[in-house]
């Protein structure tokens, strides 16, 4: 099963150190990690709910999401992100 969220706490933590800063604890990881999480998430659908009309709206849609998904299996290793969370299956 993916693990998105493993890298996004990654990436929050390195952000954090790189700024300066640091997240305390596994807790604290976990709850600045859904904070930060539930912000992206609104700004996404915010994105898609900004077109007009039904039909630019599902274009956004899927054009985001498609987006989206590449993202998040192709960008991970090019961040200097561990990317096994999002590209491991139960076969490997």
């Amino acid at each position: 099963m993916p693990r998105i969220d493993k890298v996004g706490e990654e990436a929050l933590v390195k952000a954090v150190r790189y700024a300066g800063s640091d997240i305390k604890g596994p807790d604290g990881r976990y709850r600045a990690t859904l904070v930060a999480d539930l912000a992206i998430n609104a700004a996404y659908y915010a994105a898609i709910g900004t077109a007009a009309g039904s039909g630019a709206i599902w274009r956004r849609a899927l054009t985001l999401g498609l987006a989206a998904g590449i993202g998040t299996v192709k960008l991970p290793a090019k961040l200097g992100l561990d990317n096994k969370p999002v590209t491991r299956t139960r076969k490997t």
